[in-house]
């Protein structure tokens, strides 16, 4: 009994690890995409603001864009189990900000108008439209919850 204890723990802990590695990864794009913007930009994104320059530089919106892309891939990723549930609690209050808050709501909304000729099921940024939506977003998870399994995976 004690060994099939002393293997789950290990599977655990394996699980635990190699998804951690990969959370690292998610880290990483974010600080590029962050480390990409001028320190003004990233003022006007706290304050809730288009940061002036995403009007005249592409290059602004195109991060912007990257950064909501980031938050859809985590979510699609959590979704598949391969975020923890630590992680995704870190995680999730920057996913419903870029889902519920300006600017990012209006780059979102305006992509969304442009689409509407599409079923909904097939237009982009769904993780973020359930966020938005959700009847207690702010607690979001795209995880289905499963107790024993979640501990088992991490």
């Amino acid at each position: 009994m004690m060994a099939i204890v002393g293997v789950a723990l290990q599977v655990r802990q394996a699980n635990r690890a190699r998804k951690h590695e990969f959370e690292d990864i998610y880290v990483q794009r974010y600080w590029q995409i962050m480390d990409a913007l001028s320190a003004e930009d990233r003022i006007a994104l706290v304050r809730g603001e288009m940061p002036a320059s995403a009007q005249a530089h592409s290059e602004t919106r195109s991060r912007l864009w990257s950064y909501l892309e980031l938050c859809e891939d985590e979510a699609d990723q959590r979704e598949a189990g391969l975020i923890t549930t630590v992680t995704w609690h870190q995680w999730r209050r920057g996913i419903h900000g870029a889902a519920t808050r300006p600017p990012y709501q209006s780059i979102l909304d305006g992509f969304e108008n442009e689409l509407t000729m599409l079923p909904e099921s097939e237009r982009p940024f769904m993780q973020l439209r359930r966020a938005a939506t959700d009847a207690d977003a702010a607690q979001y998870d795209p995880r289905k919850k499963k107790p024993i399994r979640d501990w088992f995976t991490g």
